[in-house]
């Protein structure tokens, strides 16, 4: 088995030095050589809107086609663990319910705060930019970089209304083939018919 420590040891001699979530915050806690940053949303019903139009991910992964992909079998434990426990406080049932997901947003948000000492912890809200990520990393700012803004809402509903379809139109992947050596020698015999 290969602990926390172990894990990062390697991600640090394979040229990582920084992790998203391959560790809680109590881990941060217990290393006064790690810092930690608690990314934030301007209110936690913000968060809970930006959660609630992400989280039908999932069940769109969970429909065929996807489902039989062994990418996605691999994946979907995981994305379970994110969607279903980490967002609830471990009530799966409750992973759309918008009080669930708010309450425990401050929860975490507050229990990250109390374990964390201030002077390593970073509470950042990507609307602050690259100013106070790069000053708290020590780094200066990137010149002529813009900020990323990875998944805009318009972006993100794009991507799901994408693998909706999918979800919709996988059975014709089957039937287009068929329709085709029906139709073709249809058209061309009737063309022959005619001339």
């Amino acid at each position: 088995d290969i602990d926390d420590d172990y894990m990062h040891e390697i991600l640090g001699l394979r040229g990582y030095n920084a992790t998203f979530k391959t560790a809680g915050y109590n881990y941060v806690a217990e290393h006064p050589e790690i810092k930690a940053i608690l990314s934030i949303r301007d209110t936690p019903d913000k968060y809970v809107d930006s959660w609630l139009l992400a989280a039908p991910f999932i069940t769109i992964l969970e429909k065929r086609p996807f489902c039989w992909m062994s990418t996605v079998q691999s994946l979907i434990p995981s994305f379970e663990a994110e969607f279903k426990h980490e967002t609830t406080n471990g009530k799966p049932e409750d992973y759309l319910d918008r009080q669930t997901l708010r309450a425990n947003y401050v929860s975490y948000n507050r229990a990250v705060q109390e374990a964390v000492p201030a002077d390593r912890l970073l509470i950042f809200n990507a609307k602050q930019g690259w100013e106070p990520l790069c000053e708290f990393l020590g780094v200066s700012v990137p010149e002529g970089i813009t900020f990323p803004h990875v998944h805009t809402r318009a972006k993100l509903l794009g991507e799901m209304w994408f693998l909706e379809l999918i979800t919709w139109i996988w059975p014709l992947a089957g039937l287009l083939p068929l329709i085709f050596i029906i139709i073709i020698p249809t058209y061309y015999t009737s063309r022959a018919i005619i001339s």
